[in-house]
């Protein structure tokens, strides 16, 4: 089996032509090695560090430009020309449905594999909100992805995707960040009303962010046993792991990682190699239409 990866969550910043207010402003995170992120990212950049060779990429939206998030997609046409890509782009999943048809239309571009809106912490509300139905029964129309990012132990939020996903079995959600787990038994209790929907996916990723005190090597295992080997992507978080480790850290981190799992099932070599294979490759390459 090859070697080669897909990472399926990363961004490309171009500071010199992006706004990435989140990033510049006064109010920027207050996250460790900040300096380290708040620079452009290249593709270049990113084919030097990573450990193994890289055969796609998901580019998620960075906030390159929130009010006009077609200037990123435009970008990213000029910006990735060695690696096979897809891209997320940004859009307000709880606005009115002919203003998210009309923007979605203008997001059309050969790489657009979906959107994404961030409604973490109190933003979840917004997942409850009536037009959010309509908005993601066209993007199913239109063969979109969802982006959800969300705490799982809001369980109302939790409870309202999961309805989504069995109201439109044609619709592809896929869960950022493993769900950012803070208070674990609550995590728990979003996973379960998560985890019986086929059409949701999850991305073991984001660590840098997850505030709970589980290890990585539980999460992990709880993420497989609860949406099997199938729908649990492996993904970098490219740049913002740099909060805690390098790009390349990070991916043999990860390789560390399955090998524990599998030495625990036991399974033998060649079904290591199997689940490597999947998690770090081609669940990614099945979920985002990679050819």
């Amino acid at each position: 089996m090859s070697n080669a990866i897909i990472d399926p969550h990363l961004h490309l910043f171009n500071l010199e032509q992006g706004d990435y207010h989140w990033l510049r402003d006064p109010g920027a995170p207050d996250w460790p090695n900040l300096d380290r992120i708040r620079q452009s990212h290249t593709e270049a950049v990113l084919l030097s560090a990573s450990p193994y060779p890289l055969a796609g990429l998901v580019h998620i939206e960075a906030g390159f430009d929130n009010d006009q998030p077609v200037r990123e997609l435009d970008w990213l046409q000029q910006a990735i020309t060695r690696t096979l890509y897809r891209a997320i782009a940004y859009s307000r999943i709880d606005q009115p449905v002919a203003d998210f048809v009309a923007a979605v239309h203008n997001l059309q571009r050969p790489a657009l594999a979906g959107i994404r809106d961030i409604t973490e912490g109190e933003d979840g509300v917004r997942l409850l909100t009536p037009t959010v139905t309509e908005n993601l029964a066209h993007l199913a129309e239109q063969g979109l992805i969802f982006e959800a990012q969300f705490n799982w132990e809001d369980l109302s939020v939790a409870q309202a995707v999961a309805d989504y996903a069995k109201a439109i079995p044609s619709l592809k959600l896929v869960l950022n960040h493993a769900g950012l787990p803070l208070q674990i038994e609550a995590w728990q209790r979003g996973l379960e009303l998560l985890r019986e929907c086929q059409n949701i996916r999850v991305k073991f990723s984001g660590l840098e962010l997850i505030r709970a005190t589980a290890s990585p090597q539980w999460l992990l295992r709880t993420l497989l046993e609860s949406f099997g080997d199938a729908r649990v992507m492996l993904a970098s978080n490219f740049p913002v792991c740099h909060i805690t480790q390098d790009y390349a850290s990070l991916w043999q981190g990860y390789r560390q990682l399955v090998s524990d799992i599998a030495d625990a099932r036991p399974l033998n070599d060649d079904e290591q190699a199997a689940l490597w294979q999947a998690l770090s490759h081609t669940n990614a390459h099945q979920c985002y239409g990679f050819t």
